[in-house]
C-alpha cells in the first residue's frame, strides 16, 4: 500500500491556486484551466462541483462568467481542499470512519495510525495553499 493523495485531490489543489492567481473580480472557465493543466474538463467538472458544494468556489454563468474563489486565498489550507474532495481525513478506515471496525478496541497498530494521522493532519492545516 502507498499513502498517496487522489489525482482528484491533486486536481482540486491546482485548480484551487491557479484560482487564487486570478487578478480581484476576474473569472475562470473550467475549459480555459482543462486546457492549460491538461485535465479532463468533465473530471474538472466532478471537482469543482465538491468545491462549491464546501464553498471555496463559486462560479458566474454569462460571457464573462467563470469560477473564482469564495474565501480569501490566504486563509485556504490545503486540509480545507483535500477534505472537500475527500470528506474526512483519515489515513486508514478505522479513523475516517470511527465505528466501521469491530476491532478498535483491540487493535494494536492504530495507536501508530492515530499519531501519524494526527501529524498530517495537523501539517495539512497549517500549510496554506498559496
Amino acid at each position: 500500500m502507498i499513502l498517496q493523495v487522489s489525482r482528484q485531490a491533486d486536481y482540486g489543489v491546482q485548480l484551487v491556486r491557479r484560482l487564487a492567481q486570478l487578478d480581484p473580480g476576474a473569472r475562470l472557465s473550467l475549459r480555459e484551466f482543462s486546457g492549460e493543466s491538461n485535465i479532463s474538463f468533465l473530471f474538472l467538472q466532478k471537482i469543482a462541483r465538491r468545491l462549491k458544494q464546501t464553498k471555496i468556489i463559486d462560479s458566474t454563468k454569462g460571457a464573462h462568467g467563470g469560477y473564482f474563489l469564495v474565501r480569501a486565498a490566504d486563509g485556504l489550507m490545503l486540509k480545507d481542499v483535500v477534505e472537500a474532495i475527500e470528506g474526512r481525513f483519515g489515513l486508514v478506515d478505522c479513523i475516517k470512519n470511527p465505528g466501521t471496525c469491530h476491532k478498535t478496541q483491540a487493535c494494536s497498530t492504530r495507536p501508530l495510525w492515530e499519531k501519524i494521522n494526527q501529524e498530517m493532519a495537523q501539517l495539512l492545516a497549517t500549510t496554506p495553499i498559496v
